[in-house]
């Protein structure tokens, strides 16, 4: 676990809760991979504009779960090659699938007048984008919802392994998820080098991840869940409240983004890059270790679906017993295969804020989507 060292705040701006010099930091310590910190470099993208018509990662609105993988075996628990197809979510290896937006388009960017621009007003942005805002605002709106606004001097990179996904490597960013009605909605899920924050229903949220490989989340309005790297339990961080990834539990924090921008100005400001050890082993033991355990359990239920085929086709008694089992195996692998896209979002995420070259994620990646019910997209 990491070292919780307090870090008292100087005085800033106070929001409506009074939040002006209220927190005293427990900053998670001893995550960093090295020195990251310094403004970056002037912005700059992989790719010119990503408009590449790609497929849905998990269908919209669904993130990988317990849902969509085989082609219906049992009671929809199948785990053959269709994978995504049971339940009626995501699409089945044979399936047509339509060409799809662009995961997110520029909505806006902003800096000062006369500074080279390499990202422009409407261009769609894909997942082989490194987007690098250097003195620059950048404002993305998602395609599966959900408005990101990266601060100067961020890293960040798309996610197509769920939807509305988003590594934070470093830097700052503000996000938020409008209510809507009855609709079904996809959460925004924002992948750190500490680990997840998700907004479900709807909310808004800034978060700093630090040169020291701490990151720091203030909830402005709604609610937002923290998974935390290596975590048994998910945070719950309701409005007014902010929460170190890693740390005990929330704590008093700003409601507007105009003190949760200071603050978070201020700890990067008060941070240096930790000479701890080198990070990303730990992150990839972990993700290989959720990647085990989710082929493993895929296993067991196919056993379990070829157990139930021969029960029905014998017309035996234990066909319905064989069938509950199959229903708490559904709910057991949707467990799993969260835990799997929480350790790959936090191993992506710490490998962008290290800029390790290649990313040590990426030969892992086709098994990761096939564990997760997704097709295998093309690198």
């Amino acid at each position: 676990m990491p070292l919780a060292v307090p870090m008292p705040l100087p005085p800033a701006r106070r929001g409506r809760r009074g939040v002006g010099s209220l927190l005293a930091l427990g900053l998670v310590l001893g995550l960093g991979l090295g020195a990251c910190g310094g403004d970056e470099p002037a912005a700059e993208s992989d790719e010119a504009a990503d408009g590449t018509e790609r497929r849905h990662a998990a269908g919209p609105g669904h993130a990988p779960g317990g849902h969509g993988h085989g082609a219906g075996h049992g009671a929809g628990h199948g785990h053959g090659a269709g994978h995504g197809a049971g339940h009626g979510h995501g699409h089945g290896a044979g399936d047509a699938v339509p060409r799809e937006r662009p995961l997110a388009r520029v909505a806006r960017v902003g800096g000062r007048p006369g500074t080279p621009r390499p990202f422009r007003r409407g261009q769609g942005l894909g997942p082989t984008a490194t987007l690098r805002t250097g003195a620059e605002e950048l404002v993305l709106d998602l395609r599966d919802g959900g408005r990101v606004e990266l601060a100067p001097h961020a890293i960040a990179r798309l996610g197509d392994e769920a939807p509305a996904q988003l590594f934070l490597g470093a830097g700052q960013l503000y996000a938020s998820l409008p209510p809507v009605g009855s609709s079904p909605r996809p959460p925004l899920r924002l992948g750190t080098p500490a680990g997840t924050v998700e907004i479900g229903g709807s909310g808004e949220i800034w978060i700093t991840a630090l040169p020291t490989g701490s990151v720091w989340v203030g909830v402005l309005g709604g609610r937002a869940v923290a998974h935390p790297a290596g975590a048994e339990e998910p945070v719950e961080i309701l409005a007014g409240r902010s929460y170190v990834l890693g740390g005990e539990a929330p704590t008093d924090g700003p409601d507007d983004r105009v003190t949760a921008a200071q603050l978070g100005t201020q700890l990067i400001e008060q941070s240096s890059p930790a000479n701890a050890p080198d990070t990303i082993p730990p992150a990839l033991e972990a993700l290989d270790a959720a990647l085990s355990r989710v082929e493993a359990v895929r296993r067991e239920g196919e056993a379990l679906t070829d157990r139930h085929r021969e029960a029905v086709a014998a017309g035996s008694d234990e066909a319905r017993a064989i069938q509950r089992e199959l229903i708490e195996h559904s709910r057991t692998l949707g467990r799993v295969r969260r835990a799997l896209l929480g350790a790959y979002e936090t191993a992506r995420a710490r490998a962008l804020w290290a800029q390790a070259s290649p990313d040590p994620t990426a030969q892992r990646r086709p098994r990761i989507r096939a564990a997760l019910g997704l097709e295998t997209a093309a690198e």
